[in-house]
């Protein structure tokens, strides 16, 4: 082969269940760009819970509005 580019992806992962209205994620962002951690109940209405800078580590971030049953996340360039 020749020619191979890697194209690097953030993604966020849930780091544990949900305690006392609280949930932990770990985020995996590429170094030096800005994010918004956003999260919804039903995939259509999404609300920002902060912005994140990355660096070259994996960062923890703590959602402390987690009251939901239901409660999805993702990362906002």
């Amino acid at each position: 082969m020749d020619q191979v580019t890697f194209v690097p992806l953030s993604w966020l992962e849930l780091s544990g269940r949900p305690t006392n209205g609280r949930s932990w994620l770990l985020l995996h962002p590429v170094p030096g760009k800005l994010y918004q951690v956003l999260a919804s109940t039903n995939l259509t209405n999404w609300f920002n819970l902060g912005p994140v800078t990355s660096t070259n580590t994996i960062i923890p971030f703590q959602d402390t509005t987690a009251t939901s049953r239901s409660r999805f996340y993702r990362l906002h360039e």
